[in-house]
């Protein structure tokens, strides 16, 4: 049993491993993604990280020993909406939840009168998967959809429990869910492998409960 102690700016984890792994795929796993623009071709670099004080590429490093890796940090992802927030909670408030390709974006919103209450917006850490839809189409071709879809789904349940904790609300009845084709299909786990070829054929295009 081997182990990766991983540090992110004040965060810091340590998982355990067996045999020889993917740097980028241990990261993954634990939660801490980090970018792969290229699509972890090795050629675009900005997955450098720090193993052990040497430079290496996620993308690229495989691992079998136990060692201390340090993700760079980057600066805290602002909204740039412009929607005013009213900052106050109705008892019918929905969620409302933007996936693009770059960027998650959740708004909690009265539905009487269309008020915005709080947003909250996270990279999308997908983007560990490659830096557009057709590198995540080509990953979803040959990995499947089920890391991708996980990927997103844990930062919409986190950035959900950090907004509904600001107000002390438990749950909310509903979240409507808009993006992009790609990142709809990846949300709901669906191959979308088929938009990367001609006739570029999604699998649905009707919304989806």
């Amino acid at each position: 049993m081997s182990y990766l102690k991983i540090v992110c700016g004040t965060d810091e984890r340590v998982i355990s491993f067996e045999g020889e792994h993917l740097l980028g795929e241990l990261l993954s796993e634990s939660g801490m993604y980090v970018e792969h623009p290229c699509g972890g071709k090795g050629s675009c670099k900005k997955c450098t990280v720090l193993l052990n004080g040497e430079a290496v590429l996620t993308c690229q490093y495989r691992i079998s020993s136990d060692a201390t890796v340090i993700i760079p940090q980057k600066e805290e992802m602002l909204s740039v909406s412009g929607a005013k927030e009213t900052g106050r909670l109705t008892e019918n408030a929905v969620l409302c939840l933007d996936i693009g390709t770059t960027t998650v974006a959740l708004a909690l919103v009265s539905p009487e009168n269309g008020e915005i209450v709080k947003t909250a917006v996270k990279t999308n850490p997908q983007r560990a998967f490659g830096a557009d839809v057709i590198s995540r189409i080509e990953y979803c071709r040959d990995h499947g959809t089920g890391e991708l879809q996980t990927a997103v789904t844990a930062a919409v349940n986190e950035t959900v429990q950090e907004l509904l904790k600001a107000f002390g609300v438990a749950t909310v009845s509903k979240m409507f869910v808009s993006g992009n084709t790609t990142m709809l299909h990846l949300f709901f786990g669906v191959d979308c492998s088929a938009m990367g070829v001609s006739p570029y054929t999604p699998s649905f295009l009707s919304g989806q409960t």
